[in-house]
């Protein structure tokens, strides 16, 4: 049998020197770091620091920062530390403690001119750190808490138009985690706990685009309820249910679901007709 002889690539001395230079080269900024937060030079570190910052590796500025932030408290570099220190953490996309240490800095420095660029960060954080719709929404909820605060301070600031945008996003967050409760009450059966979470979402976010459909699964709601009442009780609740009926069909006369609407108010008008003996 021939036997096949594989000779060496030309290139693998290359990519091997390569290699062992990209190693070498590892090895030798490893050390470097490491030399650096071991140093007592304050001037160093710090200047390596904000190279490191600059160079967008946040996560060595920030070892370095960290221990600058001692040293220089209550000195005129101790407000730019601090800066940099929060700004790392929302470089790393660490949210929760870019928020803290810009609301810490602005509380620190109430005389500072990066201030209000920070209240307004600490903000933001809040908003970027905010779940989808389907998650609990308590931290939507302090991000409009906190844009709201940061409007109030400065009412006159270039970022208000930004602040608005913010504010309505997290609203349509809002609006939309209170449809899909409300909905779900609905598909699981229940009923009178759809028409109290319905009436409240409707209440709260009027503008909702799911409005039409929230409306109408009020009114489906009201009738289901009604026809799953006892006897005695379900007069009374078909009314209520027609009363639904009115309600929608003056919004939505020619809606999506005008049709399905009218054929329960039927229903609800044969149901009252009967209980009256008419």
């Amino acid at each position: 049998m021939k036997t096949i002889s594989l000779s060496p690539s030309p290139l693998a001395p290359i990519l091997g020197r390569l290699l062992l230079l990209l190693l070498l080269a590892w090895g030798s900024f490893s050390c470097q770091y490491s030399k650096l937060l071991k140093s007592d030079d304050v001037e160093e570190k710090y200047q390596a620091a904000v190279d490191y910052y600059d160079q967008k590796e946040y996560g060595k500025a920030m070892g370095l920062f960290e221990q600058l932030i001692p040293i220089l408290r209550g000195g005129p570099r101790a407000d730019e530390v601090n800066y940099y220190y929060a700004y790392c953490h929302y470089g790393l996309e660490d949210y929760v403690m870019a928020g803290y240490h810009f609301r810490s800095y602005a509380q620190t420095y109430a005389y500072s001119d990066k201030r209000e660029e920070c209240e307004f960060m600490s903000a933001y954080c809040y908003y970027l750190d905010a779940p989808r719709p389907s998650l609990d929404q308590g931290t939507t909820r302090n991000a409009m808490t906190e844009l709201s605060l940061y409007m109030t301070h400065y009412p006159q600031s270039e970022r208000t138009q930004q602040c608005d945008a913010l504010m309505e996003d997290l609203t349509d967050r809002l609006a939309e985690k209170s449809y899909l409760a409300a909905k779900q009450y609905f598909n699981m059966d229940y009923f009178k706990s759809a028409m109290t979470a319905i009436a409240s979402s409707l209440e709260q976010f009027p503008f909702t685009p799911h409005r039409e459909e929230l409306a109408f699964l009020l009114v489906k709601s009201h009738f289901l309820y009604a026809e799953n009442s006892v006897q005695e009780k379900q007069a009374e609740r078909y009314q209520a249910a027609l009363k639904q009926f009115d309600n929608f069909i003056l919004e939505f006369p020619d809606g999506q679901y005008s049709k399905e609407a009218r054929r329960i108010q039927e229903g609800c008008l044969k149901h009252t007709q009967t209980a009256s003996g008419g």
